[in-house]
């Protein structure tokens, strides 16, 4: 198991979210930015359970400015645009380009 997916795995599992991006945000950084591709394929359904439980903690917004200043909107579009979606809702995906839609809404679990 490679140790970027295990840091999205593990905070999901211990509900850690909140001291991590609170205390290193950057963590969330490790794992998207690793370019390993069982992120996306594997390890899928702890990102999104990750998603969910960001915006239900009330920590979309913080995690939408930190994307924000790392440049997510143009390196990581349908991961921004997810979180985006799961915090204001999935009529934000229908104003973004259908490339970007798709992807996103898989993400936020709004297929």
């Amino acid at each position: 198991m490679s140790k970027r997916p295990y840091l999205i795995s593990q905070a999901c599992r211990h509900g850690s979210w909140y001291g991590v991006l609170r205390k290193s945000p950057e963590q969330i950084g490790v794992a998207i930015e690793s370019d390993d591709t069982s992120l996306w394929s594997d390890y899928i359904d702890d990102l999104q359970r990750l998603l969910w439980f960001i915006v239900v903690r009330d920590e979309g917004g913080a995690l939408r400015q930190w994307m924000e200043r790392a440049q997510y909107p143009m390196r990581y579009a349908p991961l921004y645009h997810a979180v985006v979606a799961a915090i204001n809702g999935e009529d934000h995906l229908h104003r973004i380009n259908p490339e970007t839609r798709q992807p996103a809404a898989r993400l936020s679990g709004n297929r």
